[in-house]
C-alpha cells in the first residue's frame, strides 16, 4: 500500500519534464545515487491506491471519527463521540457536510455545498 502524500509528492515531480540533470532531488522515488526513478515504484503505488479507492467494508474507526463542516464555520470539526440520526438530519438539511478526513481550505472551497 503506497502513503498518499508520498505519490502525490512523486507525482508533482513527474508532472513536469525532468530536467537534463534528471528528476528533482526532492522526488520520494529517486533512489539514492541515481538521476531518475523510473515510474515503475510510483505507479505501483498510484495502482495499489486507487485499488483501495473500490467499495470495501468501513472500520469501526471510520463510523466513530468524522470530520464535519458547518455551514458559515471556517474549520472543520473531528467528531469521535456523536449522535448518527442528527449528524445525518444535519447533513440532509444541509446544515453541515461531511468528509471521510480532515480538508484543506483548497478542498474545502472546491466542493460547493448543495444548499
Amino acid at each position: 500500500m503506497g502513503d498518499r502524500e508520498k505519490i502525490l509528492r512523486g507525482a508533482e515531480c513527474c508532472k513536469y519534464e525532468p530536467s537534463q540533470n534528471g528528476c528533482p532531488e526532492e522526488c520520494p522515488y529517486l533512489p539514492e545515487g541515481h538521476l531518475t526513478c523510473g515510474l515503475d515504484p510510483l505507479l505501483d503505488d498510484v495502482i495499489a491506491l486507487l485499488n483501495e479507492q473500490g467499495p470495501r467494508v468501513m472500520t469501526l474507526n471510520e463510523l466513530t471519527e468524522i470530520y464535519v463542516e458547518f455551514k458559515g464555520d471556517a474549520c472543520p470539526v473531528r467528531l469521535t463521540n456523536f449522535d448518527l440520526a442528527k449528524i445525518i438530519m444535519y447533513a440532509e438539511d444541509g446544515i453541515c457536510r461531511l468528509w471521510t478526513g480532515k480538508p484543506n481550505n483548497e478542498q474545502r472551497e472546491a466542493v460547493k455545498w448543495d444548499a
